[in-house]
């Protein structure tokens, strides 16, 4: 996560939880962390789509 860009880092998480995508909802809840990596993979494993998928 890192060592993504931080326009990159909604997509680095989806591809570390193997989702395919995020939805709009959940990529605007996360496009203000992508200054954070810790943070933003915290939000994403709590996100609606990794939930569903788990």
């Amino acid at each position: 996560m890192a060592e993504a860009s931080p326009g990159a880092r909604a997509d680095a998480a989806a591809a570390l939880l193997g989702l395919p995508a995020w939805t709009d909802r959940t990529r605007a809840a996360l496009t203000p962390l992508a200054r954070q990596p810790a943070q933003l993979v915290a939000l994403a494993l709590a996100s609606p789509e990794n939930t569903v998928s788990a």
